[in-house]
């Protein structure tokens, strides 16, 4: 009876460890495809869908890569990671909302570079969207290769409360009804 129960109570405290998942790390490599599903863990083989589902499965200081073309939706960016889509014709159509907002907010100790790249993205507003870019956070931005049109605000706007770098590079911006780059900053350049 004693190792009935002892077995009993062994079983019931290792059960929950047991049958829990498994931790996952985040990779610092990820992939996109018009293809992919965003339950994918963003690998070569398994890609995500769309940036947002691979950005939280992206290290800090990672990178995300397109395999494919594809429309990978509106992403907001949290972290230090570059978005590289250089090779494929890789688009976000933001109808109704900003394309790419920019807002890296964790601990300097976990992140010290605060730096977003965003390579190779055209960003279409179809006459409805928002804006292209909108900058929160960040103290480098770098825009390179990317075509921001058709919204309904400012192609980029900057409106960091704390100084910071933008760099934007063999970009087209054009067709928005707001100015192509503002800069409404209020803690310096």
């Amino acid at each position: 009876m004693r190792r009935i129960a002892l077995l009993c109570l062994s079983i019931g405290l290792l059960l929950p460890v047991l049958a829990s998942a498994p931790a996952h790390a985040q990779a610092t490599a990820t992939w996109v495809s018009g293809v992919g599903d965003d339950a994918n863990p963003c690998s070569r083989t398994a890609p995500c869908k769309t940036f947002a589902g691979a950005i939280s499965k992206t290290a800090i200081d990672g990178e995300i890569r397109c395999l494919d073309p594809g429309g990978f939706g509106a992403v907001t960016i949290t972290k230090s990671v570059t978005i590289d889509c250089h090779d494929v014709a890789a688009f976000i159509l933001s109808s109704f909302t900003t394309c790419i907002i920019v807002n890296l907010t964790s601990a300097l100790a976990q992140d010290p570079a605060q730096t977003a790249t965003i390579r190779g993205v055209t960003c279409n507003g179809g006459g409805n969207g928002i804006r292209g870019v909108y900058i929160v956070s960040a103290t480098s931005v770098f825009l390179e290769g990317m075509v921001i049109a058709n919204h309904t605000s400012q192609g980029v706007l900057d409106a960091r409360t704390h100084g910071g770098a933008l760099f934007i590079k063999d970009t087209v911006i054009r067709n928005n009804t707001g100015a192509g780059i503002a800069a409404a900053t209020t803690g310096g350049p």
